[in-house]
């Protein structure tokens, strides 16, 4: 809403009526008056006009008055369409949201209330531009699940994200099936079935039983 002028009592007492019915609130049309909300509140109660209170709770607005509100908004600018936050902002952002992450256990119900369920975005399936009619394998298909990221995580956690073979940490570091994947289906997200290792050592153990990418790599 716009900046707006009344010159006398009379003509600021209906246009209060007007804006009123539109759904908008005495203290928005006190600012956009310029004057004070307590001595327009004190006018209106003069002239004997009743207005809900700018209390949470106490005005709902009925359907009428929230499409009036919606047509009166169609065509506007918003807010913060051409802002940005500063380099500063971004900074204390990104340190607030470092290290939060969802637990493993936040991560399997979120996977689980979306089973089923459609995906919305535009570029699913046959809609993206990379599709080639379904020919994923079934077992990277697996591969990639979130069961299988979470089966990951848990043996990493397990074993303190230690490589169980030469004891290194950090980065770099695989959940290796004990059991193969191929062969021991059951046995594919039993996290007693896996072990942390680092790459290297995740190859010699693979070269040692002539075995290829039996792990989810970090």
């Amino acid at each position: 809403m716009a900046a707006i002028s009344a010159q006398s009592a009379t003509e600021k007492v209906a246009l209060c009526r007007t804006l009123l019915d539109d759904g908008f609130l005495v203290g928005t049309i006190a600012a956009k008056m310029d004057t004070d909300g307590a001595n327009l509140a004190r006018l209106l109660r003069r002239h004997g006009v009743e207005y809900p209170k700018n209390r949470p709770g106490v005005y709902v607005r009925t359907e009428e008055i929230r499409e009036k509100m919606s047509k009166s908004h169609k065509g506007a600018t918003s807010w913060i369409k051409g802002k940005s936050m500063s380099e500063e902002q971004k900074k204390k952002l990104s340190i607030a949201k470092t290290g939060t992450h969802p637990s493993i256990e936040t991560r399997g119900k979120m996977s689980q209330t979306r089973k089923g369920k459609k995906r919305t975005y535009s570029l699913a399936g046959e809609k993206n531009p990379n599709w080639k009619g379904g020919i994923t394998p079934e077992n990277l298909k697996i591969r990639g699940s979130i069961e299988l990221r979470l089966w990951r995580e848990a043996v990493l956690a397990r074993d303190n994200w230690t490589c169980q073979d030469c004891g290194g940490r950090g980065k770099g570091l695989c959940s290796h099936h004990i059991k193969t994947f191929k062969n021991y289906p059951e046995l594919r997200s039993s996290i007693m079935n896996g072990i942390a290792l680092c790459k290297t050592c995740h190859i010699k153990v693979d070269s040692l039983s002539n075995k290829v990418g039996e792990a989810i790599c970090h």
